[in-house]
């Protein structure tokens, strides 16, 4: 009888600790992941705006004769193709954030019974 009250309370308080420890966990973690994901798609930005940047100085020394063909060939091909990798890491990163916010959101919505939004007389 003793054993099956010990039982019985250590699964009372393994319930207990499946409820309350996703509640208690820190908020914190969710809103630092969304600060250094704004962080990171900053860093892609203003990469992608200085590649771009460089594409067009290379174009104008290239139009002003400044640079040989060869040379202009070999880095607008290394600028196109860093340019295209930050391109790829900006949409990984959105569809990163979106699948986590939409995570969130399904986490956030209220569990329902599926007969819970019928209202009115005729329910």
């Amino acid at each position: 009888m003793t054993g099956a009250i010990i039982v019985l309370g250590l699964l009372a308080l393994a319930t207990l600790a499946w409820i309350v420890v996703p509640i208690l966990r820190p908020a914190s973690t969710h809103s630092d992941e969304h600060a250094a994901s704004l962080g990171r798609a900053r860093e892609l930005q203003s990469r992608h705006q200085q590649l771009l940047a460089s594409l067009r100085d290379l174009e104008d020394d290239h139009t002003t004769d400044k640079i040989d063909e060869a040379d202009y060939d070999e880095m607008r091909n290394r600028l196109s193709a860093e340019a295209i990798e930050v391109m790829r890491a900006m949409d990984e990163l959105k569809d990163e954030r979106d699948s986590a916010a939409e995570a969130a959101r399904k986490a956030a919505a209220p569990l329902r019974h599926p007969g819970a939004a019928r209202t009115g007389p005729h329910s």
